[in-house]
Parts: C-alpha cells; structure tokens; sequence
C-alpha cells in the first residue's frame, strides 16, 4: 500500500514527456502561419527553462521568414533564431534552423500541457499557392542541435514526441508524427 501511494505520488511531480506538433493556422496564398503546440497526458501544468526547436523544411518550397510570440500562451523572456554551435541560425532560409525559447530568468515558463499550449507561431513564405511543403521537427541534427524541452533543474528533459505537418493552402494539411526518446 505504501508503495503504491510513493509510486502516485512520485508520479504526480515528476515531469510528464512533453509532445510537440506543428498546426497550420491560416495561408494568405503567399505567408503561411504554423503554430508551435505542446501538450501532454497526465499533469495539467508543466515548467520549462527552455526550448530547443529544430525546423526542417524543403528551402526550394519554403521559406522560414521569422517566429512570433504575440498569440503564445507563455510570456518567452527570449524567443529567436540565436546562434548556435551548428551554425544552423546563419542562415535560416536555408532549409535548417534552431527555435531557441527561454523562459523568465525568475520563474521557469508554465505550460498548460493537459489542454495545449501555443510556444511560438512560424512564419513561412511560399513561392507558389500549390507548394506543399513538409515542415518536419526533426529530434537532432549535427553535433548539437537537439528538439528537446528542459526542466526547471539543470539537466532534466522531458521531451516526448515531435509531430511535422505537410503545409497547404487548399483543404487540410496532413500530419505525420515522430517517435521522441
């Protein structure tokens, strides 16, 4: 009996894996809107201390323009393209790029998890109305570059899956999960 009241209770504070998934918002015909969404089973809340987002696109289909925050449900202390050890970020429109959002230096960012939460919306650019492109959130790439969420203590991950999203600007865009650690 008691261990199974630990086993609830350990349960009940640890961190949950976090899902990630990419939902295309709205397509003018030319930007196409994508939001960033984490949720979870289990814990309705979770902190974080960061993100790190890798973003995988065809560049001859896509083009990354930059990330907005505006309609997120987490106030980002920093939320960009910053450099990185891979030198993904020197070029964003190349196809490859690290979406780096930290959290107030007081007080890891709370997540709604249970019910979904908006991290960042992507703004892309099109060449033509009948591209379709794959925007994918690949787990790494290079020597560093990792999709992964960080808890609140140094060290702690809980990254669980990263779902892409094949954008469209005709009818519904289809989405195509990846297994996490």
């Amino acid at each position: 009996m008691i261990a199974y009241l630990l086993t609830l209770l350990l349960a009940m504070v640890s961190p949950l894996p976090i899902d990630l998934s990419l939902e295309q918002r709205s397509c003018d015909g030319v930007e196409v809107t994508i939001d960033v969404i984490a949720t979870s089973e289990g814990r309705f809340v979770q902190r974080s201390s960061a993100i790190s987002i890798l973003i995988e696109y065809p560049a001859d289909d896509a083009k990354l323009l930059r990330v907005e925050t505006d309609t997120a449900g987490v106030d980002w202390f920093v939320a960009g393209f910053l450099n990185d050890p891979d030198n993904f970020n020197q070029d964003i429109e190349d196809g490859l790029a690290v979406l780096t959002l930290l959290g107030p230096l007081t007080d890891p960012a709370i997540i709604q998890t249970r019910c979904g939460t908006v991290l960042a919306t992507l703004v892309f650019e099109l060449p033509s109305k009948n591209a379709k492109p794959f925007i994918d959130l690949p787990l790494s790439r290079g020597n560093f570059g990792v999709t992964a969420i960080y808890g609140e203590e140094p060290g702690t991950q809980f990254s669980g899956t990263a779902t892409g999203v094949e954008v469209s600007c005709k009818g519904k865009a289809a989405r195509v999960e990846r297994r996490g650690r």
